[in-house]
């Protein structure tokens, strides 16, 4: 993409530059016999139709157009090279490396522990253990537009755990959003009914930093994931973000 623009806007110069020296023709072609005085003023002249030297018609709005025409390459040549730097800019924001991308879901992490005190919580490590386990329940509490995209498998709705709640009796529940903040509000919100359940702080960007598996709700393995917002957008290379 980079290196594309660059040569676009490397062409266009080049044709600014070619259009100059054809008006420079053409001004030779359209002069008096002045030929030592600076053709520069003689365009101006020519094209603003003041200069004392007589030109018809036809050879002032060629003149015109090309002047128009140089200008217009130098000014996308501009927006071009502008285009560029700020797709570079903002890649580098978009796409931190690996350590910057957990230092980013740490820092949200401890902003989810501050935001809801009294939810419990485990991390990535805990949760890819107790999954192992036949014992575990994982609730999906974000949207049904975020949980199209994907989910960690076997994971219910929101609804669907509140619905069938006296079956998970004696299980370890736990609930994730994309990085904890919706999740831990859930869990607190539970904790406070008396249901037991733990927040996945770091959630499902978390889950896809450690290299886990998704799926759609079909079952079908994917690397897509709802990222809610381009502040989130913590993923890995191989994940492919939605939005």
């Amino acid at each position: 993409m980079t290196i594309a623009l660059l040569l676009i806007a490397g062409l266009l110069v080049a044709f600014a530059n070619g259009a100059n020296d054809n008006f420079k023709g053409v001004a030779t072609l359209l002069g008096s016999g002045t030929a030592g005085s600076d053709w520069a003023s003689r365009r101006n002249g020519w094209c603003a139709g003041t200069h004392h030297v007589a030109v018809g018609t036809h050879g002032q709005s060629r003149c015109r157009g090309i002047l128009m025409f140089q200008y217009l390459m130098i000014a996308v040549a501009l927006l071009l090279a502008f285009a560029f730097a700020y797709h570079t800019q903002v890649g580098a924001l978009q796409f931190p490396n690996a350590t910057q991308r957990r230092e980013m879901l740490s820092q949200m992490m401890e902003q989810n522990r501050r935001a809801f005190p009294e939810a419990d919580e485990v991390d990535v490590a805990n949760v890819i253990e107790l999954m192992k386990q036949e014992n575990v329940v994982t609730v999906d509490v974000r949207t049904a537009a975020e949980r199209k995209v994907s989910i960690i498998p076997g994971a219910l709705t929101a609804a669907e755990f509140e619905r069938t709640i006296g079956n998970h009796a004696g299980k370890t529940i736990i609930c994730y959003c994309t990085i904890g903040y919706r999740s831990a509000k859930y869990a607190q919100t539970m904790k406070q009914r008396g249901v037991p359940i733990s927040s996945f702080n770091g959630s499902i960007i978390a889950w896809c930093q450690a290299g886990q598996k998704l799926t759609t709700q079909e079952g079908h393995d994917t690397k897509q994931v709802h990222i809610y917002g381009p502040k989130w957008n913590l993923l890995p290379p191989e994940y492919q973000a939605v939005r």
